[in-house]
């Protein structure tokens, strides 16, 4: 790693939020904003403003966290497609992280997070203080959210800005990394010919 404190850049393009930050010691740049059919235009602007306020370039970067799924098909794509672009040509290591830890990090209890996907049915991330993976599945989330009545919930569509715990992902996932061409999207179920050939209306 490069100078004296490693330059991480975090990136979830994956659901209802664009969350984007960068981590340099004890400073976090954090940019969070409501996620739309425009993501493809609109994100390499949005990256030069992250990298503008943190006052680095992309080339002193030393390791990205990506959010690889589950969510919007075309959110994942987005988000993989910039990090691993980034991490091969850089030369630096890349971790995917389940887009529910984003959430999960700011808790300090298990913690069930859910995002809707059509009708009642959606995808389920149940994690524990720990940020350790319990269950990650597609299902009926008022069923699932049934058997669980005692365990604190999180609905990604319905939260306004979240705090994201970024150090303590750091902390639990420092000593982690993966090929860059082995890293693949966590879709969570079977891809529809509409998803494959661009739904935006997710």
């Amino acid at each position: 790693m490069r100078g004296r404190f490693v330059k991480i850049l975090f990136l979830d393009t994956s659901s209802f939020f664009i969350n984007i930050a960068i981590a340099n010691g004890s400073v976090i740049t954090h940019h969070q904003e409501k996620n739309d059919n425009k993501l493809s235009e609109r994100i390499f602007l949005i990256l030069k403003q992250v990298f503008q306020n943190a006052d680095i370039t992309p080339q002193m970067l030393d390791k990205i966290y990506v959010a690889n799924g589950p969510g919007s098909f075309t959110g994942i794509r987005v988000g993989l497609s910039i990090a691993k672009t980034l991490a091969w040509d850089l030369k630096i290591p890349i971790q995917p992280l389940s887009t529910f830890v984003f959430y999960a990090s700011s808790y300090s209890e298990d913690i069930i997070i859910s995002l809707y996907d059509r009708d009642e049915k959606g995808y389920i991330g149940f994690y524990n203080k720990n940020l350790t993976k319990k269950e990650e599945e597609y299902t009926n989330i008022g069923d699932f959210l049934s058997k669980y009545q005692d365990v604190k919930h999180f609905d990604i569509e319905k939260a306004g800005e979240v705090e994201i715990d970024f150090f303590r992902l750091i902390k639990k996932f420092a000593k982690k990394e993966e090929a860059v061409h082995g890293i693949k999207a966590n879709y969570l179920k079977p891809l529809s010919f509409k998803k494959i050939v661009g739904d935006n209306n997710e």
